[in-house]
């Protein structure tokens, strides 16, 4: 019984609220429509100029960032170069002195 109870209850909640918040005439609500329709249109179009605007403004930073990082990564290869050089060398000396003690105590 309590289930039968609170659905009426449900109904007749939702029925005053449908009342109380009834949209209003067909015309007014499609002109209220139109006018957030417009309204949103335009505030998307300024938005969408905005990032273009900031894209085209940032295209010369991104540009030397790249050549930046570009030549960052010329110079830091020979450094790595030598230094898998040398890790190979070392390498093979411990290897070398491994063979002769026999390997690890």
């Amino acid at each position: 019984m309590g289930y039968v109870k609170g659905f009426a209850h449900g109904i007749m909640a939702g029925a005053v609220i449908g009342v109380l918040v009834a949209p209003r005439p067909g015309r007014d609500t499609r002109v209220a429509l139109e006018t957030t329709y417009h309204r949103s249109r335009r505030s998307v179009e300024r938005a969408v100029d905005g990032v273009q605007s900031g894209w085209r403004t940032a295209q010369p930073a991104l540009r030397m960032v790249a050549k930046a990082a570009d030549s960052a990564g010329k110079m830091v290869q020979p450094v790595v170069r030598t230094a898998g050089d040398r890790l190979s060398e070392h390498s093979v000396r411990v290897e070398a002195q491994l063979g002769r003690n026999g390997g690890p105590a």
